[in-house]
């Protein structure tokens, strides 16, 4: 069974489906999906909102002056970037920098430079397309986060887990494969035109795993650890400190690892307390008391697993883990 990508994203579903349709009920633009400009991709996708929600012909009406307003502003930021590309081109690294620095602050976490789009058709909804075009916002929002952090964690992982040049290799030939099959499941996406738009967020936890553990297959034992601590790391990056428990799952789960002479049974079940662990800790990290709660169930579990003077061992890693001033 095809499997989603996790370097997908929604919007890139939505505009290659409707890339590959005739022309709709919004006029004759022509032309193959490649050389549309803003207003013919900007109309795709209110076509795609349409199929979901239904809009009436008054609603149309406001929606092609909203379309409108947003196609000036795309185009605006075209000849923004065009600014930046004349600035490297003659060397002045420093003004293109400046306009780059710009533009970022502009768009990124705007759900992709849309949201003033988005705002103006909420204005225009009834109310029950209203709460279905929030949960459709959400779900894009949720691929765009989780685009961007998959991205990242790409070029970050030969590093942080120490590759060889042969595992380089490897690593990138598990990305293009990905790649390929995403590219496969949106064609055929294509081909159910706007039926096969799917608006309800996947288990991104489940597609985080699916990579993770391709990407495990390709690394030795130590290289796997540094991996594990890696996805504890990154799941919190940007959590502020005050929201960070003594006993987190991180280092609880740091401390489970510092246990030694563990026999094959123990690791096993070590390891899906571990897998467990990080799929439920995505949930709760942002809540202090459920994250709490989650630790606390974490230690049980695994001392349950320990034998006695590995449960001490495993306690007295878990102290030299807390802030000084916290132990007792």
């Amino acid at each position: 069974m095809m499997k989603r990508m996790a370097i997908a994203t929604l919007v890139l579903t939505l505009t290659a489906t409707v890339a590959g349709q005739e022309p709709g009920r919004r006029g004759d633009w022509g032309g193959a999906g490649g050389n549309w400009g803003p207003r013919q991709w900007l109309d795709r996708m209110v076509e795609g909102f349409d199929h979901e929600l239904g809009f009436d012909e008054q609603q149309w009406v406001q929606l092609d002056t909203i379309v409108a307003a947003q196609e000036a502003r795309a185009r605006e930021a075209f000849a923004q970037w065009q600014e930046v590309g004349s600035a490297m081109a003659v060397g002045d690294q420093t003004r293109a920098a400046e306009l780059r620095e710009q533009l970022l602050k502009q768009f990124n976490g705007s759900e992709g430079g849309m949201r003033d789009m988005f705002n103006e058709i909420e204005t225009v909804l009834q109310e029950d397309q209203l709460a279905r075009f929030q949960e459709m916002r959400q779900t894009m929002q949720q691929w765009r986060d989780h685009g961007r952090q998959m991205w990242q964690a790409v070029r970050e992982l030969p590093d942080t887990v120490e590759m060889t040049d042969e595992q380089r290799q490897d690593f990138h030939a598990l990305l293009r494969d990905r790649w390929q099959a995403m590219q496969e499941e949106m064609r055929q996406r294509s081909e159910q035109g706007l039926d096969g738009i799917q608006w309800d967020a996947p288990d991104f936890a489940a597609l985080e795993d699916d990579f993770y553990g391709q990407v495990a297959e390709l690394l030795d034992e130590k290289q796997q650890s540094l991996l594990s601590d890696y996805r504890l790391q990154f799941a919190t990056r940007g959590q502020p400190t005050e929201q960070q428990q003594t006993d987190d799952v991180r280092n609880v789960l740091k401390a489970m690892k510092r246990v030694r002479e563990l026999s094959g049974e123990q690791r096993d079940a070590l390891r899906e307390i571990e897998h467990d662990a990080l799929n439920s800790y995505r949930e709760v990290r942002r809540y202090k008391e459920r994250s709490a709660a989650l630790a606390a169930d974490v230690k049980a579990r695994i001392i349950a697993v320990l034998n006695p003077e590995q449960s001490e061992e495993f306690t007295r890693s878990l102290e030299r883990l807390r802030p000084r001033r916290e132990r007792r």
